[in-house]
């Protein structure tokens, strides 16, 4: 555990001294069939493989689905599909999401897709007439300087993540997505941009 709280401090702070280059000389089984695991300790042929071992992904992430920032957890159920769950907040509103993951077979830096849906939500009387931009789209300025209000989105993205798979940091990964939020609310698409960091145990 000590090793995950240090991966995510370094995630808040210094987030450009993580990603190194692989380390050419480190041994592994080139021999071995696609799908299965290295002879290194703590090395995977590929992200694939990885997420077959690590079932389970918990990660801190901001923008899209989320909103300002919050937490995900991500749940392999196989190699190449997830069920991704989150939970964040902004200034005077929280969100919950549940979104399906595609991951596609690579390396260092893999693909994915994911759909779903997000709650965006207040349940307190406040005034929001300085809500964000992905709220004031879809509300009415009276909804949102009286409160409490709701907003529905069905959520698709395509994403880039960068995946650890050799070393001590096996399991940990970087990601950014583009993000199209569909309003439930009204008959309007609204683009969006996420980013976050991962570690899969």
């Amino acid at each position: 555990m000590k090793k995950v709280f240090l991966f995510f401090v370094s995630c808040l702070f210094f987030p450009f001294s993580y990603v190194e280059a692989a380390n050419p000389l480190q041994e592994v089984n080139i021999s071995a069939q696609p799908g299965t695991k290295s002879i290194t300790s703590g090395s995977y042929a590929n992200n694939l493989t990885m997420r077959e071992e690590r079932k389970v992904g918990i990660g801190v992430g901001a923008g899209g689905a989320l909103g300002f920032t919050g937490v995900n957890l991500e749940l392999n159920l196989e190699d190449e599909n997830a069920t991704l769950m989150g939970f964040g907040f902004g200034d005077g509103y929280n969100t919950v999401h549940l979104q399906w993951k595609h991951s596609f077979e690579g390396q260092y830096l893999t693909p994915y897709f994911s759909a779903g849906y997000s709650r965006w939500y207040n349940t307190q009387e406040r005034d929001m007439k300085d809500a964000s931009y992905v709220l004031r789209t879809v509300l009415s300025d009276s909804t949102l300087k009286k409160g409490p209000f709701s907003a529905d989105f069905l959520v698709g993205s395509l994403g880039l993540q960068y995946n650890e798979l050799e070393g001590e940091w096996a399991g940990a990964g970087f990601y950014f997505e583009f993000n199209l939020l569909g309003s439930m609310n009204k008959s309007v698409l609204i683009p969006s941009g996420g980013l976050g960091a991962i570690y899969y145990f």
